[in-house]
């Protein structure tokens, strides 16, 4: 109480502005107190004990992206990330680009990101505009957006 009655005699603050001016400055300097411990214990912990995210970010791509792309000599080579039992996949990408504009629902679906409503808009935008022209027509097909026709590029062709 002799902080609250000096910030009142000597600074002339109100009991209210004192009580509030001694709660934020308390507050203040405990977060300072908390933030020199877990600075303390961070550089106590060795680097190798620290936790990584690593592996479960390794993991989280693995089963998000179902193929990838390696670049070679030959060229690109498409190759799956998982096996198609080991990620619930039914059907594996095919080394040979799809023509979208021959391509089953089935073809459609082994393409990545595509799925079957993907699957079932490309048919139904091919029958009700025609032939696709270009591959860049992708972007025509509801939910299909300019990054998806990058991803799928390598995996598609127009004849």
């Amino acid at each position: 109480m002799n902080v609250l009655h000096s910030l009142q005699s000597k600074l002339g603050f109100t009991r209210k502005e004192a009580i509030a001016i001694i709660t934020l400055s308390s507050t203040f300097l405990a977060g300072l107190g908390i933030r020199w411990l877990q600075k303390r214990e961070s550089a106590e912990t060795p680097n190798a004990a620290r936790f990584t995210y690593a592996a479960e970010d390794s993991m989280y791509a693995a089963s998000s992206e179902p193929n990838t792309i390696q670049r070679s000599e030959a060229g690109l080579v498409k190759k799956p990330a998982m096996s198609a039992a080991s990620s619930g996949m039914k059907h594996t990408l095919t080394t040979t680009p799809i023509n979208l504009n021959t391509a089953t629902k089935l073809e459609l679906t082994r393409l990545p990101g595509i799925g079957e409503s993907y699957a079932d808009r490309i048919i139904a935008y091919r029958a009700t505009h025609g032939r696709f022209i270009s591959v860049d027509e992708l972007s025509n097909v509801k939910g299909i957006g300019v990054k998806k026709v990058e991803q799928l590029r390598p995996f598609v062709s127009v004849k």
